[in-house]
Protein backbone atom coordinates (compact mmCIF):
# COMPACT_ATOMS: atom_id res chain seq x y z
CA UNK A 1 0.00 0.00 0.00
CA UNK A 2 0.98 3.40 -1.04
CA UNK A 3 0.01 4.93 2.83
CA UNK A 4 1.04 2.75 5.42
CA UNK A 5 -1.80 2.55 8.72
CA UNK A 6 -0.86 4.68 11.43
CA UNK A 7 -0.04 2.04 14.45
CA UNK A 8 -1.16 2.63 17.43
CA UNK A 9 0.00 1.12 20.93
CA UNK A 10 -2.22 1.79 23.99
CA UNK A 11 0.37 0.88 26.55
CA UNK A 12 -1.51 -2.02 28.86
CA UNK A 13 -2.53 -0.57 32.54
CA UNK A 14 -0.99 -3.68 34.19
CA UNK A 15 2.09 -2.20 33.34
CA UNK A 16 3.16 -0.78 36.57
CA UNK A 17 6.76 1.05 35.53
CA UNK A 18 7.78 2.88 32.92
CA UNK A 19 11.18 0.44 33.45
CA UNK A 20 8.90 -2.22 31.93
CA UNK A 21 8.06 -0.79 28.78
CA UNK A 22 9.91 -2.78 26.67
CA UNK A 23 12.74 -1.17 24.22
CA UNK A 24 11.08 -2.42 21.38
CA UNK A 25 7.75 -0.18 21.57
CA UNK A 26 10.26 2.56 21.64
CA UNK A 27 12.11 1.51 18.41
CA UNK A 28 8.85 0.03 16.79
CA UNK A 29 7.27 2.14 13.69
CA UNK A 30 4.49 3.23 16.44
CA UNK A 31 3.01 6.67 15.31
CA UNK A 32 0.65 7.16 18.10
CA UNK A 33 1.24 5.83 22.28
CA UNK A 34 -1.48 6.36 24.54
CA UNK A 35 -0.03 5.76 28.04
CA UNK A 36 -1.47 4.24 30.93
CA UNK A 37 -3.70 6.21 33.12
CA UNK A 38 -1.19 5.45 36.48
CA UNK A 39 1.88 6.67 35.82
CA UNK A 40 3.67 9.31 37.13
CA UNK A 41 6.32 9.78 34.05
CA UNK A 42 6.64 9.29 30.87
CA UNK A 43 9.77 7.11 29.51
CA UNK A 44 12.37 9.28 27.82
CA UNK A 45 12.71 6.94 24.96
CA UNK A 46 9.04 7.75 24.08
CA UNK A 47 9.76 12.01 24.87
CA UNK A 48 12.50 12.10 22.38
CA UNK A 49 10.82 10.33 19.82
CA UNK A 50 8.59 11.69 17.06
CA UNK A 51 5.72 9.43 18.10
CA UNK A 52 2.83 10.82 19.15
CA UNK A 53 1.69 10.82 22.80
CA UNK A 54 -1.56 10.59 24.34
CA UNK A 55 -2.79 10.83 28.07
CA UNK A 56 -6.36 9.59 28.82
CA UNK A 57 -8.30 11.96 30.38
CA UNK A 58 -9.05 9.89 33.61
CA UNK A 59 -4.85 10.24 34.01
CA UNK A 60 -4.24 11.97 37.44
CA UNK A 61 -0.27 13.31 36.45
CA UNK A 62 -0.78 14.32 33.32
CA UNK A 63 -3.01 16.89 31.02
CA UNK A 64 -3.33 17.34 27.33
CA UNK A 65 -4.44 21.18 26.25
CA UNK A 66 -4.43 21.77 22.44
CA UNK A 67 -1.59 19.18 21.92
CA UNK A 68 0.18 19.85 24.69
CA UNK A 69 1.10 17.61 27.96
CA UNK A 70 1.52 19.32 30.76
CA UNK A 71 2.10 17.53 34.44
CA UNK A 72 -1.73 17.98 35.86
CA UNK A 73 -0.73 21.34 38.43
CA UNK A 74 0.29 22.41 34.95
CA UNK A 75 3.60 23.49 36.43
CA UNK A 76 5.61 21.44 34.01
CA UNK A 77 5.11 21.62 30.41
CA UNK A 78 6.42 17.69 29.36
CA UNK A 79 5.39 17.85 25.41
CA UNK A 80 4.68 20.43 22.39
CA UNK A 81 3.05 17.85 19.69
CA UNK A 82 4.94 17.79 16.75
CA UNK A 83 2.14 17.84 14.81
CA UNK A 84 0.89 21.06 15.48
CA UNK A 85 1.22 24.09 12.79
CA UNK A 86 1.76 26.89 14.46
CA UNK A 87 3.98 29.31 13.87
CA UNK A 88 3.94 30.66 17.53
CA UNK A 89 3.72 29.22 20.81
CA UNK A 90 3.57 31.15 24.24
CA UNK A 91 4.15 28.85 27.52
CA UNK A 92 1.32 29.14 29.90
CA UNK A 93 2.39 31.77 32.43
CA UNK A 94 1.65 28.76 35.28
CA UNK A 95 4.55 26.68 33.84
CA UNK A 96 7.78 26.63 35.97
CA UNK A 97 9.39 23.98 34.29
CA UNK A 98 9.87 22.55 30.57
CA UNK A 99 11.08 19.09 30.24
CA UNK A 100 14.01 17.45 28.22
CA UNK A 101 12.76 16.81 25.04
CA UNK A 102 9.71 18.68 25.22
CA UNK A 103 10.08 19.90 21.62
CA UNK A 104 10.94 17.43 19.41
CA UNK A 105 11.49 17.89 15.75
CA UNK A 106 8.49 20.75 15.75
CA UNK A 107 9.38 21.70 12.28
CA UNK A 108 6.72 24.67 11.88
CA UNK A 109 7.39 26.24 15.10
CA UNK A 110 9.86 29.84 14.41
CA UNK A 111 8.58 31.92 17.65
CA UNK A 112 8.76 30.62 21.58
CA UNK A 113 8.02 32.96 24.50
CA UNK A 114 8.80 31.48 27.66
CA UNK A 115 7.18 33.08 31.16
CA UNK A 116 8.24 34.66 33.88
CA UNK A 117 8.95 31.52 36.30
CA UNK A 118 11.51 29.37 33.70
CA UNK A 119 14.77 30.68 33.85
CA UNK A 120 16.25 27.50 32.66
CA UNK A 121 16.28 25.05 30.06
CA UNK A 122 17.35 21.91 30.26
CA UNK A 123 20.18 19.85 27.90
CA UNK A 124 17.26 18.87 25.01
CA UNK A 125 14.23 20.90 25.68
CA UNK A 126 14.21 22.02 22.26
CA UNK A 127 15.71 18.72 19.86
CA UNK A 128 15.70 19.36 16.00
CA UNK A 129 13.44 22.38 15.63
CA UNK A 130 14.78 23.18 12.30
CA UNK A 131 12.84 26.17 11.74
CA UNK A 132 13.23 27.68 15.46
CA UNK A 133 14.25 31.27 15.56
CA UNK A 134 13.30 33.22 18.16
CA UNK A 135 13.13 32.83 21.91
CA UNK A 136 11.65 35.06 23.86
CA UNK A 137 12.20 35.08 27.80
CA UNK A 138 10.29 36.68 30.49
CA UNK A 139 11.79 35.75 33.57
CA UNK A 140 13.02 38.80 35.38
CA UNK A 141 15.76 36.29 36.77
CA UNK A 142 19.57 34.92 36.09
CA UNK A 143 18.51 32.82 32.88
CA UNK A 144 20.71 29.21 32.31
CA UNK A 145 20.74 27.85 28.97
CA UNK A 146 21.87 24.22 29.29
CA UNK A 147 24.46 23.32 26.69
CA UNK A 148 22.77 21.22 24.89
CA UNK A 149 19.17 23.02 25.52
CA UNK A 150 18.71 23.78 21.85
CA UNK A 151 20.16 20.52 19.98
CA UNK A 152 19.91 21.16 16.08
CA UNK A 153 18.07 24.68 16.17
CA UNK A 154 20.67 26.19 14.22
CA UNK A 155 18.94 29.01 13.90
CA UNK A 156 17.72 29.92 17.22
CA UNK A 157 18.73 33.88 18.81
CA UNK A 158 17.34 34.36 22.70
CA UNK A 159 16.13 37.31 23.90
CA UNK A 160 15.80 38.14 27.69
CA UNK A 161 13.04 40.67 27.74
CA UNK A 162 13.27 41.78 31.68
CA UNK A 163 16.81 39.83 32.98
CA UNK A 164 19.76 41.23 33.11
CA UNK A 165 21.60 37.91 32.79
CA UNK A 166 21.51 35.47 30.33
CA UNK A 167 23.95 32.35 30.44
CA UNK A 168 24.44 30.03 27.60
CA UNK A 169 26.33 27.08 29.56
Amino acid sequence: SKYKEERTNILPEGVEKKEEVSSSVCSTELRRIVIPSHWKSIPQCLLKDSKTIEVPENNPYFMTIDGVIYSKDKRKLIRYSRKMKEESFTIPEEVEEIGSYAFVYCSYLTDVTIPKKVNKIQDNTFYYCSDLCNVLFLSEDTIIIQPDGFVGCSKVHYFAANSPDLRVL
